[in-house]
């Protein structure tokens, strides 16, 4: 017949269907597409209920509601109407992909937000032997207020009776637990409710919600750090029933339960001592109700213990151990931040490894700190020098300030040491050195200012290397600071006190330990390199020399050509002959000025791959293509030449 039912379904559970028709022997339809429907919800009648919300698809819209199966929401809101809403995704939930978001604010668009679950039969599950357990953490620097309580009809909100309300302001998951043994209504409808905040905002995350009968042992909850020193924990937690022991048991952060250290604990709260300094433990509390009757454990709760002084070197970053994303940041440092948003922070853009150190001051005038632990008093900063790798966004606005401090909280105590700045391809990694021996403070905290008063400014670091400076450290800040047909004179800035160098020189990428170098002595700063050919771009590296066999490492690499032998004018180049030599300041930039063929004929262009004309919009590059004439003080220049220019794509 049609219309047909289908019988035998469980209740409170959603089926696909499909339909085709049979039209005698063989001879059947194609399928119908699919619909989805869901059996009408009874009551709750077995128990536990447990919903982690990743048995549905979720979304992120705004106006759909999005819940489970038998469960409904409450918003007479205009804005965010669909809330609350199974939220889809991983980032936010405490398990798997999804988890349940409430949002709201005080602004008068919004309203009190209600997640109403299914109904609980009464007869066999009374209110008041229930009690109801999630996960829950903010969304920002925002608290985030939930209060529970139990509705006797699921459509109207002032039957709605409260029960207990739970406040968390952290963006880690904590457990909760709400007991309804103080309820004495008929409700059998438990809600979970977002009220609309006085001012701002109001939301956050929920996860893992289970209903279950009151154990006999209720486990604690809310536990939290209440002191802590470099060897030791002092945790507290909120007892949910009357138990006056409890057992407590730890290990370094990711340990299997089980198999961590034990500790019964007869005070609450409770000092867990013998610990080691500036390393991260999980912590798991459970009731000792007496008689062999204990408590689960609580969720899963990580602390660590204070930040010892550096007092060890060298010190090393890599930053590969924190996960990555804005809550990922080094354990022992600190930051300042007037930025909007949570910066610095851990990225997953990295020069190697799993993570780099990633500042962004998107407003000009606004900046970001990040700050080591303290260097012990036995090691003065100002024997200290800090490697590490750097890049940016723009070569033109972006810049990382080093420095030190005295107060890792006021930024008025950062004094800069030095300033770096991104290769002319911003976004190329580049290896940067910080010598502090300069510095004539008090400070034993290094820092790593990101800002720019008139732009915007990014910046990453990776591979942090801090340490002595060496007896012979190298030399600094390596420049061209003149160049004729057949030399070129360099300078550079020497961190220590030799007064003799080695410079290594070849083409640009060269080896200073390959055999197709040229190693120089120079024992004046600066020094010209002479007998070079004219027309030619070189590759150079200092090093120092501070006697005998003590050699500093070899300097960064800086580029530079010798000028041309002029020509006089007329001159005329269809750019195929070889010998008709032009300069290419190049760098290593992204776009670069090449030779070649184009469209079968000869060419100066611009390139990314040194074969065919291109251009990456992305990457800022100033390069130079150059020829030198002879000309008279009083000769006027007429140039004419054939382009051809292509724009983006």
């Amino acid at each position: 017949s049609n219309p047909f039912t289908v019988s035998g379904l469980e209740s409170s559970t959603g089926y696909d269907f499909y339909v085709r028709a049979t039209c005698g022997g063989n001879d059947n339809s194609y399928w119908s597409s699919k619909i989805t429907e869901a059996t009408a919800c009874a009551p709750i009648s077995t128990l536990p209920l447990m919903e982690k919300f990743d048995a549905y698809a979720g979304t992120t819209s705004t106006t759909v509601s999005a819940l489970p199966y038998c469960w409904s929401h409450l918003n007479t809101g205009t804005s965010y109407t669909g809330y609350p809403i199974i939220y889809a995704s991983a980032t936010y939930a405490a398990s798997g992909n999804n988890s349940l978001r409430f949002y709201t604010s005080s602004t008068t668009a919004y309203d009190d937000q209600m997640a109403v679950l299914p109904e609980i039969d009464p007869n066999l599950y009374p209110m008041s032997n229930l009690q109801l357990s999630f996960d829950a953490r903010n969304s920002s620097t925002y608290t985030f207020t939930l209060v529970v309580g139990v509705l006797t009809d699921p459509t109207n909100t002032t039957t709605f009776v409260p029960v207990d309300t739970i406040v968390t302001t952290s963006n880690t998951y904590a457990d909760f637990e709400i007991p309804f043994s103080q309820y004495t209504g008929t409700g059998a409808y438990v809600a979970i409710k977002a009220p609309q905040p006085t001012s701002n905002y109001n939301y956050g995350y929920v996860d893992n919600v289970v209903v279950d009968l009151i154990p006999t042992c209720p486990k604690p909850t809310q536990v939290h750090v209440e002191n802590s020193t470099t060897t030791s924990i002092e945790l507290g937690w909120t007892e949910s029933g009357t138990a006056t022991s409890w057992v407590i048991e730890y290990g370094p952060a990711g340990f299997t339960v089980g198999s961590g250290t034990v500790e019964n604990a007869s005070t609450n709260p409770y000092t867990v001592s013998n610990l080691t300094a500036s390393t991260v433990y999980d912590f798991y509390v459970k009731a000792d109700c007496g008689g062999g009757d204990y408590s689960n454990y609580t969720s899963v709760f990580t602390a660590a213990t204070e930040c010892d002084a550096i007092d060890q070197l060298p010190y090393t970053e890599n930053f590969d151990s924190y996960g990555t994303g804005e809550s990922a940041y080094p354990l022992c440092w600190s930051k300042i931040n007037t930025y909007t948003s949570n910066r610095p922070y851990v990225s997953s853009t990295h020069y190697e490894g799993v993570g780099s150190l990633y500042f962004y001051a998107g407003t000009s005038g606004t900046y970001n700190i990040a700050i080591t632990p303290p260097f012990d008093a036995t090691i003065p900063v100002n024997t200290l020098q800090a490697t590490f790798m750097y890049r940016a966004s723009s070569a033109i606005n972006d810049r990382l300030i080093v420095g030190v401090m005295t107060d890792p909280a006021d930024a008025s105590t950062f004094v800069a040491v030095d300033t770096v700045f991104p290769s002319s391809t911003a976004t190329a990694w580049v290896e940067k050195e910080v010598v502090f021996n300069s510095y004539t403070g008090s400070g034993h905290y290094i820092a790593f200012y990101n800002g720019n008063p008139s732009a915007t400014c990014y910046s990453y670091i990776d591979n942090l290397v801090i340490d002595l400076i060496p007896t012979c450290p190298k030399p600094q800040n390596l420049q061209v600071q003149n160049a004729t047909i057949s030399s070129v004179e360099l300078g550079w800035t020497e961190v220590g006190s030799a007064t003799s160098w080695e410079i290594a020189y070849g083409v640009p990428g060269f080896n200073p330990a390959s055999a197709g170098a040229t190693v120089v002595t120079a024992t004046t700063n600066p020094f010209t390199i002479s007998n070079l050919n004219s027309s030619s771009t070189y590759a150079f590296r200092v090093r120092s020399a501070c006697g005998g066999s003590d050699f500093s490492p070899w300097s960064n690499s800086v580029q530079g050509s010798t000028t041309m032998v002029p020509v006089s004018l007329p001159y005329t180049a269809d750019f195929t002959d070889a010998s008709d030599s032009w300069v290419l300041n190049n760098g290593s930039c992204a776009n670069y000025w090449t030779r070649g063929t184009v469209d079968n004929t000869g060419a100066l262009f611009v390139t990314t791959d040194g074969t065919t004309p291109g251009y990456n919009i992305s990457s800022t590059s100033v390069v130079a293509a150059q020829k030198l004439f002879t000309v008279g003080t009083s000769d006027s220049i007429t140039v004419t030449y054939d382009v051809m220019v292509k724009g983006e794509s």
